[in-house]
């Protein structure tokens, strides 16, 4: 029942959140709520109800019912027509989807970009403040102390739950894009110690972006990231073997990605470029990359020149430390290990990712491609600190083994 309640959680904390929200508008109180119906359920629930997501609505409805009424709050304050009701929308022919609304919500201007993040990713997905620690490389209690700061910015800016008009909603589709992005990568690469891939969370994040560039909104800025989580998504049958460990891109079986998607994926890139549309985005130069490697029928026959100098525009345009780490991935097949080792110790990349597990992954495999099981050992067994997944952990204590490395960290059972 644990696992089946987390699951719910996942898939309805959003809509909780937004229904609740609306009506009561207090943070505190709706998180609370929210938290003692899932205790609740735990332990009243023998098997789930029909319904589970309305079961927990009224559970935190009447949670949050019998904290106004106690001594010292003004239920008045509450009263349901004050804030407004589910019917506030925008008309019919531009409706926004109500996980969308709460993304707009949550992308407020009046909040910095961290914070924004911070909290579509807890209030949207769903997502523990471990695991929006992991996606963001930041710590657990910092992630914690930001989200509790912007709900006391919202209380005190009085920002509303309500729709957009375009003209703000064509104002946070970036940082809505962001978001998408985040959140599309918790699931292809998820920090959950039971999931190594959410596929609950990748389609949402498809779904939403969507609803962003079909009718009535149209916004072509979202397509390249559209393109980029389909190719991705693609794979998805291919990325875990039945024990649940990772299978690298360069091992997986084509045969099973979903060529539909990336059908879709490469049709979408064909029109934004004979359209010069969006061709300079981070998400653009991604999607190109994710389509130069599903072009081929196997690993080996990458275009490794398109893709290395599809990377080197991507950095030069989006410096970044990780994007910077692909590129010398792709360089290594490109010419070889050694030279992408030299090329990781001369740009300094350890010291702006000391805490990311994949770093470490992607050193240890160029020492081991070179022969040094010694180095690539000490990478993988530092990779294995920063990462509780049992998938990838299982990995790469085999990867360990292999290498003829010891058995420093225990194993899971």
């Amino acid at each position: 029942m644990d696992h089946l309640l987390r699951e719910i959680y996942k898939q309805s904390y959003s809509r909780l959140f937004a229904s609740l929200y609306q009506r009561f508008n207090d943070f505190e109180l709706v998180e609370d709520g929210i938290q003692d119906a899932f205790e609740k359920a735990m332990v009243k629930w023998r098997d789930p109800p029909d319904n589970p997501a309305a079961w927990l609505y009224t559970a935190a409805k009447n949670r949050i019912l019998d904290q106004i009424k106690r001594p010292g709050r003004d239920a008045a304050m509450f009263d349901e027509q004050f804030h407004g009701n589910s019917g506030e929308y925008l008309p019919a022919e531009v409706q926004l989807d109500e996980q969308l609304r709460l993304m707009c919500f949550c992308c407020h201007p009046a909040l910095g970009e961290r914070v924004r993040i911070l909290l579509t990713l807890k209030l949207v997905a769903g997502l523990t403040t471990d695991e929006i620690g992991a996606a963001l490389v930041m710590k657990s209690k910092t992630v914690g102390q930001a989200l509790t700061r912007a709900k006391k910015k919202i209380a005190k800016a009085g920002i509303p739950f309500k729709s957009p008009d375009l003209l703000d909603l064509s104002q946070r589709i970036p940082e809505i894009q962001k978001i998408l992005y985040l959140m599309f990568n918790e699931g292809y690469h998820s920090n959950s110690d039971h999931s190594l891939y959410r596929v609950d969370l990748c389609n949402e994040a498809i779904r939403l972006a969507r609803i962003l560039t079909e009718p009535p909104n149209r916004d072509y800025s979202t397509k390249p990231l559209l393109a980029l989580m389909l190719f991705q998504h693609s794979r998805s049958k291919a990325r875990m073997s039945p024990s649940g460990e990772p299978v690298l891109l360069k091992d997986q079986n084509r045969k099973l990605w979903n060529q539909d998607m990336i059908a879709e994926g490469r049709q979408i890139l064909k029109e934004l470029e004979e359209k010069n549309v969006s061709t300079q985005g981070p998400y653009y130069y991604q999607a190109v990359i994710a389509r130069e490697y599903a072009i081929p029928d196997d690993f080996s026959k990458s275009d490794w020149v398109k893709i290395c100098l599809t990377y080197e525009k991507y950095y030069y345009a989006h410096p970044d430390p990780i994007v910077l780490l692909s590129w010398i991935s792709a360089e290594s097949y490109r010419s070889n290990a050694k030279n992408a080792l030299a090329l990781i110790e001369r740009s300094g990349l350890e010291r702006h990712l000391r805490e990311y597990r994949w770093f470490y992954s992607v050193r240890a495999e160029l020492h081991a491609r070179i022969g040094d099981h010694t180095a690539a050992v000490a990478d993988i067994e530092r990779s294995l600190t920063l990462t509780g997944n049992p998938g990838e952990r299982r990995y790469l204590h085999r990867r360990l083994r292999e290498l003829g490395g010891h058995k420093s960290i225990r194993s899971p059972e």
